[in-house]
């Protein structure tokens, strides 16, 4: 009796230490200029332009990166069909798509962890790294859900700026980790830049850098790569390195509005971000089966390739046309320099029912442009040749 009480006490203390850890997140971010899963990476501002004016006229959504070619007809006949079993929590369907996300990437299924699309995750492994005032090198600008989670909770960041041409300067980025440095975080394809780093450069810094510390490669755009999935780092997991690859359901396969993401990594690495995530279990039945239903559907990601790349020529016609620098893309969306302030530039193209998103660095006001169906390039085209 004393044992098995001895065992109720821990097992109590132990949940009550988790549950304190979660209740106390929130105060932890909210020393973040903004911590809300969805849209980390804008302002309070930003969002209120985007979304809470409403978006009636609009002839172009193109400020998030989703993509309108999705999802396959595969995913959205397994929504339908999950709709009237959905009273049932999809225990088994998610044990099934771990599987076969697991069998996809060529690792066990205890390599992987499933999230609520990709931000679930960088948000579980910023609170995980960043805690305790741990160090994370980053490139600058990157996508910062991940940084700005590592800092609601007292992490450090190091920030090493892109190089000219709006690349990771990946030697600086080395030259950076020390005995302080808790994670490297580099993501590729680049966003919000749009740029690129070769597979084998990007396989090249992991396994030099993953015996100092952790790297965190986020691949939400690999399907854009020019090389391809040959570009991912998962063979540096496969090999059994200190690298955790994040990847999204919500690029390639459309599934921004249904959130499904996971990580690859060793069983110890995503040991230490579990405790700050649901391992999956806030997945829906439809998004579970949906996912299923399209992570090997292979003709339908090459014609969501396609039609963007299709997409994105037609926009570079139109930069063209104005006389606009164009930075190279590697991704579903393109990032140009703009003559005008940011704010001012997107005002403007909401006005004309466009909607981007802007950025400043390097002492240039820059706008990234989803990259949309023909019509909304069309639209976006026409929008930008009256608003510059």
């Amino acid at each position: 009796m004393k044992t098995s009480l001895t065992r109720r006490q821990a097992l109590k203390a132990g949940t009550l230490a988790a549950s304190a850890a979660f209740v106390n997140l929130p105060s932890l971010f909210a020393r973040s200029s903004s911590y809300n899963a969805e849209f980390v990476s804008m302002t309070d501002e930003e969002r209120a332009f985007y979304y809470f004016e409403g978006q009636e006229g609009v002839k172009a959504r193109l400020f998030a990166n989703e993509n309108p070619f999705g999802p396959s007809e595969k995913a959205i006949a397994a929504i339908t069909n999950s709709l009237k079993d959905s009273y049932m929590y999809p225990f088994d369907e998610r044990a099934e798509l771990q599987r076969k996300i697991a069998a996809y990437e060529g690792v066990s299924e205890d390599h992987i962890l499933l999230g609520a699309g990709s931000t679930q995750l960088l948000m579980a492994a910023g609170v995980a790294f960043g805690m305790k005032g741990g160090e994370i090198v980053i490139s600058h600008p990157t996508f910062d859900s991940l940084p700005k989670y590592a800092e609601g909770v007292g992490g450090k960041l190091v920030k090493i700026d892109v190089d000219n041409g709006l690349n990771q300067q990946l030697g600086k980025m080395a030259d950076a980790v020390n005995a302080k440095t808790s994670l490297v975080y580099t993501v590729n394809p680049m966003n919000p830049t749009g740029t690129q780093v070769s597979g084998q450069e990007m396989r090249d810094f992991c396994n030099s850098i993953s015996s100092k510390a952790p790297v965190f490669v986020d691949e939400a755009y690999i399907d854009y790569h020019p090389e391809g999935l040959t570009a991912s780092t998962i063979s540096c997991v496969q090999q059994g390195k200190n690298v955790i690859v994040c990847k999204t359901f919500s690029k390639v396969h459309g599934f921004a509005g249904l959130r499904v993401g996971y990580c690859v990594a060793r069983p110890d690495l995503l040991a230490k971000m579990k405790p700050f995530s649901t391992g999956g279990f806030d997945l829906s039945r439809p998004a579970v089966l949906a996912a299923t239903a399209s992570v090997d559907d292979k003709a339908f990601l090459s014609m969501s390739v396609q039609q963007t790349e299709e997409s994105k020529q037609l926009l570079y016609k139109g930069l063209k046309a104005v006389g606009a620098s164009v930075i190279p893309s590697f991704t579903n969306f393109a990032m140009f320099p703009i003559d005008m302030n940011g704010s001012t530039f997107l005002s403007r193209m909401k006005e004309k029912g466009v909607l981007v998103r802007s950025w400043n660095f390097k002492n240039q006001d820059w706008c990234r442009v989803s990259i949309g169906r023909k019509d909304e390039m069309e639209a976006f085209n026409k929008a930008l040749a009256q608003v510059v």
